[in-house]
């Protein structure tokens, strides 16, 4: 195929030598003479190792110039690289992106026939909503996609043909076929998604990865200041591949709990500050916690009830166990607020049988049990799904019943529920 990219930094230079590789012709384009220069001499304006031994340009696979016309008139496929750097503020920059698509646009415009538009920066969700396709005619937008990279400098070449992802993000009609023809060679099965899920993954990924240096660090933090072997323990650690590595807590819900979780949290923070080590995201991640509670509290007082109804509150399914629980710390807090206000809330629970006779035993004074969802939903202005699991016959006295239902996302709950005009959840 024949191929346009725009930006020949780290990301274009490399996505040009691999897709050349694979028989694509390539015309780089850069406003900067220099990259220009160094493509058409031969050589990279990038060192990456094994860059030089695809050999493209022996056979006369990659050319540059800064003529956008020139480029997109004779391409198919173009893919823009361009980069989007940080602001004094920490927020992206999207100058160079934004000019580089009025630049093809112009020359989309008065092209014939289909022309794919691949755009590779790293960029906000809903850049390409806002800023891109507005500028794009009816027709392009069509063509128009968001294809994020997974490269890692080092290892481009083998990110490229192996990624740890393979995701692009679509409007309808976006004919995704394009890129088997594209990247024949790529063995990792592609994922589509909408646009905006396709601009947060490299977001979530490299914010996921920087957390993980910084947890080991202050993990090794605390094992040098105790004494422990750190390379030992997160040795050990990475031997969990059926907690620590992997899926598992890695869904999107509700705040932690229970017995063990939160008090180890805190031991762990109260050691390190007794041995004069700044425990900063340990503590952080408590804080994040109760700012997740505290939503939800907002969230219900938003919706102005007289009383609220939980679909479970022990700290997690299929237990008894109210130790810490997530849920009763926001009826707690909820009790407390009746305090200071003339109109208070009422709260009931709806739970497993085991749980429900600890809450008469032990926590009658905070919420009051009853034996049945239909009870609970009749006493309730809003019934809040929480860790207590409920069938599709369940969900469907919820939306027949007209009241609010506010999911916590312990389980996945139907369609028709997830499309009931009054169904809400925080994340």
């Amino acid at each position: 195929m024949k191929v346009s990219i725009f930006g020949l930094g780290y990301v274009g230079s490399v996505t040009a030598a691999c897709l050349a590789s694979q028989g694509n012709k390539i015309i780089g384009v850069d406003v900067v003479d220099s990259k220009v220069d160094t493509i058409n001499s031969g050589r990279w304006p990038i060192y990456e190792p094994g860059l030089d031994k695809l050999g493209v340009f022996q056979k006369k696979l990659v050319i540059a110039t800064k003529d956008v016309r020139k480029a997109i008139n004779e391409s198919d496929v173009s893919l823009v690289c361009v980069g989007t750097p940080s602001l004094p503020d920490g927020s992206v920059d999207l100058t160079y992106l934004k000019n580089t698509i009025l630049r093809i646009n112009k020359v989309l415009r008065n092209k014939k026939g289909r022309h794919i538009l691949l755009i590779r920066s790293t960029a906000p969700p809903g850049t390409l909503d806002k800023f891109v396709l507005p500028i794009l005619s009816a027709k392009q937008r069509k063509f128009t996609a968001y294809y994020p990279e997974f490269l890692r400098e080092g290892t481009a070449i083998k990110d490229f043909f192996e990624p740890s992802l393979n995701v692009i993000g679509i409007n309808k009609g976006f004919p995704t076929e394009i890129l088997k023809k594209l990247m024949p060679d790529l063995k990792v099965e592609l994922q589509t998604v909408d646009i905006k899920t396709s601009e947060s993954i490299k977001y979530a990924n490299n914010s996921f990865h920087a957390l993980k240096i910084v947890f080991t660090n202050e993990i090794a933090q605390f094992c040098k200041a105790y004494g422990s072997d750190a390379d030992k323990v997160m040795e050990l650690f990475c031997r969990d591949a059926k907690l620590n590595l992997s899926p598992y807590y890695l869904r999107p819900g509700f705040a932690f709990g229970g017995s063990c979780l939160p008090k180890e949290l805190r031991a762990l923070s109260a050691l390190m500050r007794a041995k004069n080590t700044d425990p900063i995201l340990i503590e952080s991640i408590d804080q994040s916690n109760e700012k997740l509670i505290d939503s939800f509290i907002s969230l219900m007082m938003s919706l102005k009830p007289s009383s609220i109804g939980y679909v479970g509150v022990t700290f997690k399914p299929n237990t008894d166990d109210l130790r810490e629980s997530s849920v009763m710390r926001a009826v707690d807090k909820i009790n407390l607020r009746n305090r200071s206000y003339s109109k208070s809330v009422r709260q009931f629970v709806f739970d497993n049988t085991e749980a429900l006779l600890k809450i008469r035993e032990t926590a009658s004074e905070k919420l009051t049990a009853v034996d049945s969802l239909e009870e609970l939903i009749k006493e309730s202005d809003i019934v809040v799904l929480g860790p207590y699991k409920l069938n599709l016959k369940d969900e469907s006295k919820l939306i027949r019943s007209g009241k609010n239902v506010v999911d916590l996302k312990w389980f996945r709950v139907g369609t028709a529920l997830k499309n009931y005009r009054k169904y809400h959840s925080l994340v």
